[in-house]
């Protein structure tokens, strides 16, 4: 999932990113790790705010998101698992959706916390074990790629995880990041594409997510409830 950002439609999920954004206190000065970067959309947004895109790090393990990470990041073609960066290597480390991929989430976070600067920030959003987003993801969205079966963590687990890496919890926060845009087929096409569903067409789409979402439409637009966990804390 999250295969890259729709150019097409490049303020759908925008309040998903700077949420974690300003939850992280990034300045200027900061040095960043983007991690399962994906195609670096939590990257771009941080672009924005430190000094030079030279600051922030990619770490992605599969070959095909190489192209869609912006050659002025740095790419490390590694698995968050183990990341082989240098110890204490980053101001902030962000993970924007990524963890429930892993099998072993407090090996993952352990990486995290290893690469992160003492007093730094660690900050993981995650979806909602046995939520709607988490039935839709697990379900027409792993029928409809090539296979999504992803492993959710709860918020209470990411801080045990954190606490046991010598971590002090600062935020943990469930989210309304609702996904807008300006009709209900621009929004369906959007998670389509978005999210890979390529054994499915538009319309089986809409389905879906009628059949998991309550999707509100009025003068403003589309709105894809969506909510995620976000857990902040800071390495001692």
């Amino acid at each position: 999932m999250y295969l890259k950002s729709d150019p097409a439609f490049p303020h759908v999920r925008q309040r998903e990113r700077q949420v974690m954004i300003d939850l992280l206190k990034i300045e200027r000065h900061h040095t960043f790790c983007d991690v399962p970067a994906w195609g670096g959309y939590l990257a771009e947004g941080v672009r924005a705010v430190v000094d030079h895109p030279s600051q922030i790090t990619c770490v992605e393990p599969s070959p095909g998101f190489y192209p869609i990470i912006s050659p002025d990041f740095r790419v490390v073609p590694e698995s968050p698992e183990k990341t082989g960066l240098p110890d204490a290597t980053f101001d902030r480390v962000g993970s924007l959706v990524g963890l429930h991929h892993y099998t072993k989430p407090g090996h993952v976070i352990g990486e995290f916390v290893r690469i992160t600067k003492p007093g730094g920030l660690i900050g993981i959003s995650e979806v909602i074990p046995g939520s709607a987003v988490a039935e839709f993801l697990n379900g027409p969205v792993n029928r409809h790629t090539s296979g999504h079966k992803g492993l959710f963590v709860s918020a209470a687990e990411i801080a045990y995880y954190l606490d046991l890496c010598h971590c002090e919890l600062v935020e943990s926060q469930l989210v309304d990041v609702s996904w807008c845009a300006a009709n209900r087929a621009k929004l369906v096409t959007f998670v389509h594409n978005l999210l890979g569903m390529n054994r499915s067409r538009i319309p089986q789409v809409d389905r879906a997510l009628a059949d998991h979402f309550e999707i509100v439409e009025d003068a403003g637009g589309a709105r894809l409830p969506w909510s995620l966990n976000y857990v902040v804390a800071k390495k001692r």
